[in-house]
């Protein structure tokens, strides 16, 4: 297992992930080391691949920002995502409902 994983933190891993742009490849890279290895390390470590890790990330970042007031669309851009309507198809996937559901009509005012 490589060292270089071992020592980092948990506040670590989401700022990483963040900016390797939610992506296993880039995470692997900005780690220095292969994606096997990312791969072998979220096995022993956290119990599941780095992928689902990162999606798991991403959704719980999208629950603060839509309840923080930011519009869908503002957060498909912050979490990286392509296009709006792939964010939305995504978390309700994970989360089980629309992310307008949690923000149907954006920041409060006044």
């Amino acid at each position: 297992m490589n060292t270089r994983l071992k020592y980092l933190e948990e506040h670590e891993w989401l700022k990483l992930a963040q900016q390797a742009e939610w992506s296993v490849s880039r995470l692997a890279k900005l780690c220095s080391v292969s994606v096997r290895g990312l791969e072998l390390y979220f096995h022993a470590k956290i119990g599941r691949t780095p992928k689902k890790w990162l999606v798991e990330q991403r959704q719980k970042q999208a629950v603060i920002l839509l309840l923080d007031g930011y519009l869908v669309k503002e957060v498909s851009s912050q979490l990286a995502y392509k296009q709006p309507n792939h964010f939305s198809r995504e978390f309700k996937r994970q989360i089980g409902y629309c992310p307008t559901q949690i923000n149907p009509i954006g920041p409060k005012t006044g």
